[in-house]
């Protein structure tokens, strides 16, 4: 389905809007648009940087979004069904036609089912580790730290060694007195 796009783009750069929507992938989008397939890595990421074709982009994100009720709320609910089922409800489950006799937050959490070399029915389930992990950095659970020091490490040195590194980074500072070098 083609979302409408605005004027203000070229043909081509609306063709690219439109192929860049099928798999958000810009080499590919600028290839189907008619660039060069050379220089189509090098003209997807270009025409991302346009001001114009970045709007119509979201604009149009926007409006598959909307069309398709795709909600931040929907997203969350849905990591949360897979961070939380219980697989104790998986017991019964001998092979598909036990799946649909599942209640359904049970039954979104599968993502696929086969059987093994033996025969055995295999139920592929959603990661709840992954599922977890992107409800606590939707939460701001998760701080990235980093710690700065002085190069080597500081814990294990003699106390002989912290006072001879003392010694150089005051010097390199320019300071006049360290304890243990007046």
């Amino acid at each position: 389905m083609s979302i409408p796009c605005h004027d203000n783009l070229t043909a081509r750069q609306e063709r690219f809007v439109q192929e860049y929507l099928i798999d958000l992938n810009a080499t590919r989008a600028a290839i189907r648009a008619g660039y060069s397939a050379r220089t189509a890595a090098q003209q997807g990421e270009r025409l991302l940087r346009n001001v114009e074709v970045k709007r119509e982009v979201e604009r149009a994100m926007s409006m598959v979004a909307q069309r398709i009720a795709v909600t931040v709320d929907r997203v969350v609910e849905e990591l949360a069904v897979m961070a939380f089922f219980d697989p104790a409800n998986l017991i019964s489950v001998a092979g598909p036609e036990d799946i649909a006799k599942l209640p359904e937050p049970v039954r979104r959490a599968i993502v696929g089912w086969s059987w093994d070399r033996h025969g055995h029915f295999v139920l592929r389930l959603a990661d709840k580790g992954v599922a977890l992990e992107r409800i606590g950095h939707y939460l701001g659970m998760f701080v990235e730290r980093k710690e700065v020091g002085a190069p080597g490490d500081f814990d294990t040195m003699t106390m002989d060694q912290k006072m001879e590194r003392a010694r150089v980074l005051a010097k390199l500072l320019g300071l006049d007195r360290v304890a243990g070098n007046a």
